[in-house]
């Protein structure tokens, strides 16, 4: 059973709470500060599709192909997604 007070050390659970304590930051951040680091993560899943496609290929053991249309290219394309929708989608409401 989990003690919710004790202290947690679980590197599992650390990493975690840092990455919750890093999106809060980069939330905070304006969108016109947001998107060209999308942009830049775009052209770069872009660039290194092969070699991601490849890596997940390997991990997994299924086609190279298979891992470039399911995993890798749709990555791009959310990312150009969120560059064309990110003002309307995370606009206040």
């Amino acid at each position: 059973m989990h003690d919710r007070n004790k202290q947690v050390y679980d590197p599992i659970d650390l990493t975690l709470v840092a990455a919750r304590e890093t999106q809060e930051k980069w939330s905070q951040r304006p969108l016109v500060e947001r998107l060209p680091l999308v942009r830049e993560l775009r052209r770069l899943i872009a660039t290194s599709a092969p070699d991601l496609a490849e890596a997940a290929a390997t991990v997994s053991q299924r086609p190279l192909a298979e891992k470039l249309i399911s995993e890798v290219l749709p990555l791009a394309d959310a990312c150009q997604w969120l560059e064309q929708s990110a003002a309307r989608v995370l606009a206040p409401r």
